[in-house]
């Protein structure tokens, strides 16, 4: 919910200079938790495995694409924006609407689930929201940034997968 929920809460709210004293963080990579292109191109034939592309529509059908070379969507992936995760005052849905949504979506009770976006961001919030809802998934980081660059990589258009 942001700024808008923390006000709506009475959170404490100061100005100025705050100071904290340092820590440590010792962050560790999930190599386990993402994908690459080859591994989403031969998940894309699996018939167990879903893609979720975490993008607007309008990306998605290709009807516009403001950052990559190509318009679309990887062939297979299903259009699942991230926004729809949301509440109209901008906090995340309950956990079993989250379930419903993906479950209409298609995911899978067995078998790997990718989500993508346009650099590997938003995405992250779809993996967040199945989360909450008991499903796992992966991120594909390199999202359609580097799928769209890499000529030799198909690409649909519209909106179906």
């Amino acid at each position: 919910g942001g700024w808008q929920a923390w006000q709506a809460a009475n959170g404490d709210v100061r100005s100025g200079h705050e100071s904290r004293p340092a820590r440590q963080f010792n962050g560790q990579p999930q190599p386990h938790l993402m994908i690459d292109a080859d591994g989403v191109e031969a998940l894309r034939h699996d018939p167990q495995a879903l893609i979720l592309d975490a993008r607007a529509l309008e990306r998605y059908t290709g009807a516009v694409e403001p950052f990559g070379p190509r318009a679309g969507h990887i062939p297979g992936a299903i259009s699942a924006p991230f926004g729809a995760n949301l509440q109209a005052d901008g906090t995340l849905k309950p956990a079993d609407d989250l379930k419903q949504r993906f479950d209409d979506l298609g995911v899978p009770q067995a078998g790997q689930v990718v989500c993508y976006c346009g650099s590997g961001v938003t995405a992250t919030h779809n993996i967040f929201a199945m989360h909450l809802a008991g499903y796992d998934a992966k991120l594909y980081p390199g999202s359609w940034s580097d799928w769209s660059n890499t000529p030799d990589r198909p690409i649909a258009t519209g909106e179906q997968p």
